[in-house]
Protein backbone atom coordinates (compact mmCIF):
# COMPACT_ATOMS: atom_id res chain seq x y z
CA UNK A 1 0.00 0.00 0.00
CA UNK A 2 1.17 3.15 -0.90
CA UNK A 3 1.58 6.22 1.09
CA UNK A 4 -1.18 9.42 0.28
CA UNK A 5 -1.78 12.49 1.96
CA UNK A 6 -5.69 12.69 -0.14
CA UNK A 7 -7.74 12.74 2.53
CA UNK A 8 -11.50 11.69 0.98
CA UNK A 9 -13.52 12.38 4.05
CA UNK A 10 -13.18 12.52 7.90
CA UNK A 11 -15.75 11.40 10.78
CA UNK A 12 -16.67 10.54 14.01
CA UNK A 13 -14.58 7.26 13.81
CA UNK A 14 -11.79 8.00 10.86
CA UNK A 15 -10.57 9.04 8.22
CA UNK A 16 -10.74 8.62 4.53
CA UNK A 17 -7.75 8.31 2.37
CA UNK A 18 -7.21 7.68 -1.74
CA UNK A 19 -5.17 5.14 -2.00
CA UNK A 20 -3.36 2.81 -3.98
CA UNK A 21 -4.86 -0.92 -2.92
CA UNK A 22 -3.54 -3.99 -4.89
CA UNK A 23 -2.34 -1.64 -7.91
CA UNK A 24 -5.63 0.52 -8.43
CA UNK A 25 -6.77 3.23 -6.15
CA UNK A 26 -9.09 2.76 -3.42
CA UNK A 27 -10.42 4.61 -0.83
CA UNK A 28 -8.64 3.49 2.28
CA UNK A 29 -10.60 4.11 5.77
CA UNK A 30 -8.47 4.60 8.49
CA UNK A 31 -9.76 3.96 12.29
CA UNK A 32 -7.59 4.23 15.50
CA UNK A 33 -7.63 1.27 17.56
CA UNK A 34 -9.44 2.41 20.56
CA UNK A 35 -12.37 3.41 18.59
CA UNK A 36 -13.56 0.05 17.12
CA UNK A 37 -13.80 -2.77 18.83
CA UNK A 38 -13.32 -6.62 16.95
CA UNK A 39 -17.28 -7.45 16.97
CA UNK A 40 -17.94 -4.38 15.21
CA UNK A 41 -15.52 -4.33 12.76
CA UNK A 42 -16.33 -7.96 11.92
CA UNK A 43 -20.00 -7.04 11.23
CA UNK A 44 -19.09 -3.91 9.67
CA UNK A 45 -17.31 -6.38 7.01
CA UNK A 46 -20.30 -8.63 6.89
CA UNK A 47 -23.09 -6.11 6.05
CA UNK A 48 -20.47 -5.05 3.13
CA UNK A 49 -19.45 -8.72 2.12
CA UNK A 50 -23.37 -9.14 2.42
CA UNK A 51 -24.85 -5.93 0.94
CA UNK A 52 -23.27 -6.58 -2.61
CA UNK A 53 -25.21 -4.44 -5.45
CA UNK A 54 -23.93 -2.23 -8.04
CA UNK A 55 -24.83 1.03 -5.88
CA UNK A 56 -23.11 -0.19 -3.05
CA UNK A 57 -19.59 0.78 -2.39
CA UNK A 58 -17.22 -3.16 -2.07
CA UNK A 59 -14.74 -3.86 0.04
CA UNK A 60 -11.41 -5.19 -1.41
CA UNK A 61 -10.28 -6.95 1.06
CA UNK A 62 -10.18 -7.69 4.72
CA UNK A 63 -9.08 -5.01 7.69
CA UNK A 64 -5.75 -4.30 8.79
CA UNK A 65 -3.77 -3.35 11.76
CA UNK A 66 -1.12 -1.02 11.07
CA UNK A 67 0.08 1.86 13.56
CA UNK A 68 -2.34 1.14 15.62
CA UNK A 69 -5.03 1.97 13.08
CA UNK A 70 -7.45 -0.61 11.21
CA UNK A 71 -7.24 -0.03 7.41
CA UNK A 72 -10.30 -0.79 5.92
CA UNK A 73 -10.06 -0.84 1.94
CA UNK A 74 -12.64 0.29 -0.07
CA UNK A 75 -13.70 0.70 -3.76
CA UNK A 76 -12.59 4.19 -4.73
CA UNK A 77 -15.85 5.83 -6.45
CA UNK A 78 -14.26 9.15 -8.66
CA UNK A 79 -16.93 11.37 -8.51
CA UNK A 80 -19.42 13.67 -6.27
CA UNK A 81 -21.94 13.74 -4.04
CA UNK A 82 -25.37 13.40 -4.84
CA UNK A 83 -28.32 14.02 -3.10
CA UNK A 84 -30.64 11.92 -4.59
CA UNK A 85 -32.51 8.60 -4.18
CA UNK A 86 -31.14 4.91 -4.61
CA UNK A 87 -34.57 2.88 -4.97
CA UNK A 88 -32.78 -0.04 -6.19
CA UNK A 89 -30.09 0.02 -3.77
CA UNK A 90 -32.80 0.31 -0.88
CA UNK A 91 -34.41 -2.40 -2.36
CA UNK A 92 -31.54 -4.96 -2.43
CA UNK A 93 -30.53 -3.89 0.95
CA UNK A 94 -33.62 -4.28 2.57
CA UNK A 95 -33.99 -7.71 1.31
CA UNK A 96 -30.84 -8.59 3.13
CA UNK A 97 -32.23 -7.37 6.26
CA UNK A 98 -30.23 -4.60 6.10
CA UNK A 99 -30.46 -1.18 7.92
CA UNK A 100 -27.93 1.88 7.03
CA UNK A 101 -29.08 3.86 9.79
CA UNK A 102 -26.65 6.59 8.46
CA UNK A 103 -28.29 7.99 4.77
CA UNK A 104 -27.57 11.45 4.46
CA UNK A 105 -26.53 13.38 1.28
CA UNK A 106 -22.88 13.16 2.21
CA UNK A 107 -22.99 9.08 2.21
CA UNK A 108 -24.18 9.09 -1.41
CA UNK A 109 -22.05 9.22 -4.30
CA UNK A 110 -22.35 9.26 -7.93
CA UNK A 111 -19.20 7.77 -10.36
CA UNK A 112 -18.15 10.06 -13.16
CA UNK A 113 -18.65 8.76 -16.66
CA UNK A 114 -21.33 5.65 -15.43
CA UNK A 115 -23.87 8.29 -13.23
CA UNK A 116 -23.77 4.98 -10.85
CA UNK A 117 -25.27 6.42 -7.74
CA UNK A 118 -23.56 4.79 -5.23
CA UNK A 119 -24.61 4.31 -1.44
CA UNK A 120 -21.19 4.49 0.69
CA UNK A 121 -19.67 4.34 4.79
CA UNK A 122 -21.41 1.32 5.77
CA UNK A 123 -20.05 1.77 9.22
CA UNK A 124 -23.40 2.25 11.20
CA UNK A 125 -25.37 -0.56 9.09
CA UNK A 126 -27.10 -3.04 10.81
CA UNK A 127 -28.50 -6.42 10.33
CA UNK A 128 -32.35 -6.06 11.65
CA UNK A 129 -34.71 -9.18 11.27
CA UNK A 130 -37.75 -9.46 13.39
CA UNK A 131 -37.45 -6.91 15.49
CA UNK A 132 -33.80 -8.49 16.18
CA UNK A 133 -31.22 -5.60 16.00
CA UNK A 134 -27.46 -6.90 15.25
CA UNK A 135 -25.93 -3.22 16.80
CA UNK A 136 -26.61 -0.60 18.41
CA UNK A 137 -29.31 2.40 17.16
CA UNK A 138 -26.87 5.06 16.14
CA UNK A 139 -26.48 7.32 13.39
CA UNK A 140 -27.14 11.28 12.32
CA UNK A 141 -30.19 12.50 13.97
CA UNK A 142 -30.61 15.16 11.39
CA UNK A 143 -31.95 12.15 9.04
CA UNK A 144 -33.64 10.48 12.17
CA UNK A 145 -37.33 9.65 12.15
CA UNK A 146 -39.44 11.46 14.80
CA UNK A 147 -39.78 8.29 16.85
CA UNK A 148 -36.11 7.66 17.00
CA UNK A 149 -35.79 11.19 18.04
CA UNK A 150 -38.47 10.92 20.29
CA UNK A 151 -36.85 7.68 21.98
CA UNK A 152 -40.19 5.85 21.19
CA UNK A 153 -38.85 3.42 18.48
CA UNK A 154 -35.79 1.59 17.16
CA UNK A 155 -34.03 2.11 13.85
CA UNK A 156 -35.56 -0.05 11.03
CA UNK A 157 -35.83 -0.78 7.26
CA UNK A 158 -38.69 2.42 7.99
CA UNK A 159 -35.79 4.96 9.18
CA UNK A 160 -33.51 4.31 6.16
CA UNK A 161 -36.78 5.16 3.77
CA UNK A 162 -37.64 8.58 6.77
CA UNK A 163 -33.78 9.67 5.82
CA UNK A 164 -34.21 9.01 2.13
CA UNK A 165 -37.49 11.07 2.21
CA UNK A 166 -35.75 13.59 3.62
CA UNK A 167 -33.14 14.18 1.03
CA UNK A 168 -35.80 14.33 -1.64
CA UNK A 169 -37.22 16.99 0.06
CA UNK A 170 -34.39 18.47 0.53
CA UNK A 171 -33.81 18.26 -2.99
CA UNK A 172 -36.81 19.50 -4.47
CA UNK A 173 -36.92 22.57 -1.74
CA UNK A 174 -33.03 22.85 -2.17
CA UNK A 175 -32.27 23.86 1.04
CA UNK A 176 -31.34 21.71 4.04
CA UNK A 177 -34.73 21.47 6.56
CA UNK A 178 -34.14 21.80 9.96
CA UNK A 179 -34.91 18.32 12.30
CA UNK A 180 -36.55 19.99 15.25
CA UNK A 181 -39.32 21.58 12.52
CA UNK A 182 -40.23 18.66 11.53
CA UNK A 183 -40.24 17.01 14.94
CA UNK A 184 -42.23 18.89 17.46
CA UNK A 185 -41.64 18.42 21.13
Amino acid sequence: MEYSTKTLAAGCFGKIYREKYNDTWAAIKKVPQHLINRTDLERECQVYNKAIHPNIVKLLGNPTLKDSKWIIPMEFIFGEELETTIFKSQKSKYSKDIVHQDLKPDNIMVEHGTHRAVIIDMGLAKFFRNGLNSAMDMGNEAYSPPEVLQRRGQRDQRSDVWAMGKIIAELYARVRLHTPSVCPN
